[in-house]
Protein backbone atom coordinates (compact mmCIF):
# COMPACT_ATOMS: atom_id res chain seq x y z
CA UNK A 1 0.00 0.00 0.00
CA UNK A 2 1.08 3.59 -0.74
CA UNK A 3 0.65 4.10 2.95
CA UNK A 4 3.60 2.16 4.29
CA UNK A 5 0.71 -0.67 5.73
CA UNK A 6 0.39 -4.05 4.46
CA UNK A 7 -2.74 -6.34 4.07
CA UNK A 8 -2.40 -10.05 4.74
CA UNK A 9 -6.15 -12.14 3.65
CA UNK A 10 -6.16 -15.54 3.14
CA UNK A 11 -8.50 -16.56 0.21
CA UNK A 12 -8.72 -19.32 -1.37
CA UNK A 13 -8.01 -23.37 -0.96
CA UNK A 14 -6.91 -26.01 -3.42
CA UNK A 15 -7.63 -25.93 -6.64
CA UNK A 16 -8.33 -21.91 -6.62
CA UNK A 17 -6.55 -19.74 -9.04
CA UNK A 18 -5.66 -16.26 -8.83
CA UNK A 19 -8.07 -13.95 -10.67
CA UNK A 20 -6.64 -10.25 -9.25
CA UNK A 21 -8.75 -7.02 -10.58
CA UNK A 22 -10.11 -3.58 -9.80
CA UNK A 23 -13.51 -5.33 -8.92
CA UNK A 24 -14.64 -2.38 -7.28
CA UNK A 25 -13.47 0.56 -9.33
CA UNK A 26 -11.12 2.13 -6.65
CA UNK A 27 -8.55 2.51 -8.86
CA UNK A 28 -6.69 -0.36 -6.45
CA UNK A 29 -6.53 -3.87 -7.42
CA UNK A 30 -8.81 -6.77 -5.28
CA UNK A 31 -7.34 -9.40 -3.84
CA UNK A 32 -9.52 -12.44 -5.28
CA UNK A 33 -9.52 -16.27 -6.90
CA UNK A 34 -11.82 -18.53 -8.90
CA UNK A 35 -12.54 -22.02 -7.65
CA UNK A 36 -11.95 -24.02 -10.72
CA UNK A 37 -14.22 -26.81 -9.39
CA UNK A 38 -17.05 -25.11 -8.47
CA UNK A 39 -16.55 -22.14 -10.64
CA UNK A 40 -17.07 -19.99 -7.76
CA UNK A 41 -15.28 -16.27 -7.52
CA UNK A 42 -14.27 -15.08 -4.03
CA UNK A 43 -13.52 -11.33 -4.16
CA UNK A 44 -12.26 -9.56 -1.66
CA UNK A 45 -12.79 -5.90 -2.09
CA UNK A 46 -9.42 -3.39 -1.39
CA UNK A 47 -11.75 -0.93 0.64
CA UNK A 48 -13.84 -3.57 2.70
CA UNK A 49 -16.26 -6.14 1.87
CA UNK A 50 -16.54 -9.56 -0.30
CA UNK A 51 -18.43 -10.94 -3.07
CA UNK A 52 -18.90 -14.56 -3.42
CA UNK A 53 -20.44 -15.36 -6.64
CA UNK A 54 -21.00 -18.33 -8.68
CA UNK A 55 -20.29 -18.06 -12.38
CA UNK A 56 -19.13 -19.77 -15.10
CA UNK A 57 -18.60 -23.72 -15.99
CA UNK A 58 -14.83 -25.29 -14.72
CA UNK A 59 -13.45 -25.53 -18.22
CA UNK A 60 -13.79 -22.05 -19.06
CA UNK A 61 -11.06 -19.45 -18.88
CA UNK A 62 -11.23 -16.71 -16.52
CA UNK A 63 -10.81 -13.44 -18.39
CA UNK A 64 -11.97 -10.31 -16.01
CA UNK A 65 -11.62 -6.97 -17.61
CA UNK A 66 -14.04 -3.50 -17.59
CA UNK A 67 -15.51 -4.75 -20.14
CA UNK A 68 -18.74 -2.12 -19.89
CA UNK A 69 -16.54 1.18 -19.28
CA UNK A 70 -17.30 1.51 -15.95
CA UNK A 71 -14.00 1.72 -14.46
CA UNK A 72 -14.54 -2.07 -12.35
CA UNK A 73 -13.41 -4.82 -13.42
CA UNK A 74 -16.01 -7.29 -14.71
CA UNK A 75 -15.93 -11.16 -13.95
CA UNK A 76 -15.61 -12.63 -17.12
CA UNK A 77 -14.83 -16.27 -18.70
CA UNK A 78 -14.51 -17.77 -21.94
CA UNK A 79 -15.08 -21.00 -23.44
CA UNK A 80 -12.27 -21.35 -25.52
CA UNK A 81 -13.50 -24.23 -27.24
CA UNK A 82 -16.42 -22.15 -28.67
CA UNK A 83 -15.02 -18.80 -28.94
CA UNK A 84 -17.74 -17.72 -26.35
CA UNK A 85 -17.19 -15.30 -23.35
CA UNK A 86 -19.65 -14.86 -20.71
CA UNK A 87 -18.96 -11.32 -18.85
CA UNK A 88 -21.22 -9.86 -15.65
CA UNK A 89 -21.47 -6.38 -15.83
CA UNK A 90 -19.97 -4.79 -12.95
CA UNK A 91 -22.24 -1.74 -13.62
CA UNK A 92 -25.73 -3.45 -13.56
CA UNK A 93 -25.12 -7.16 -12.98
CA UNK A 94 -26.27 -8.23 -15.94
CA UNK A 95 -25.16 -10.68 -17.98
CA UNK A 96 -23.76 -10.33 -21.83
CA UNK A 97 -22.72 -13.56 -24.41
CA UNK A 98 -20.49 -12.58 -26.94
CA UNK A 99 -18.79 -14.67 -29.29
CA UNK A 100 -15.32 -13.77 -30.42
CA UNK A 101 -12.98 -16.85 -31.81
CA UNK A 102 -13.45 -20.43 -32.00
CA UNK A 103 -11.99 -23.79 -31.50
CA UNK A 104 -8.09 -23.48 -29.92
CA UNK A 105 -8.79 -20.39 -29.44
CA UNK A 106 -6.45 -18.63 -26.87
CA UNK A 107 -8.22 -15.46 -24.96
CA UNK A 108 -4.83 -14.88 -23.18
CA UNK A 109 -3.29 -13.32 -26.65
CA UNK A 110 -6.00 -11.11 -27.24
CA UNK A 111 -5.47 -8.91 -23.87
CA UNK A 112 -3.40 -6.29 -25.08
CA UNK A 113 -5.93 -5.88 -27.80
CA UNK A 114 -8.82 -6.11 -24.86
CA UNK A 115 -7.00 -3.36 -23.05
CA UNK A 116 -6.05 -0.95 -25.79
CA UNK A 117 -9.98 -1.46 -27.12
CA UNK A 118 -11.38 -0.49 -23.55
CA UNK A 119 -8.80 2.39 -23.04
CA UNK A 120 -6.82 0.76 -20.40
CA UNK A 121 -3.38 1.19 -18.99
Amino acid sequence: YSGGGSRVTQLGWAGTVPVPADYDGDGRADVAVLSRASSTWCISYSGGGSLVLPFGYRTMTPVPADYDGDGAADVAMCHEASGRWYVRQSSNGAHRQETLGGPDFIPVLLLPLIHSWFGLP
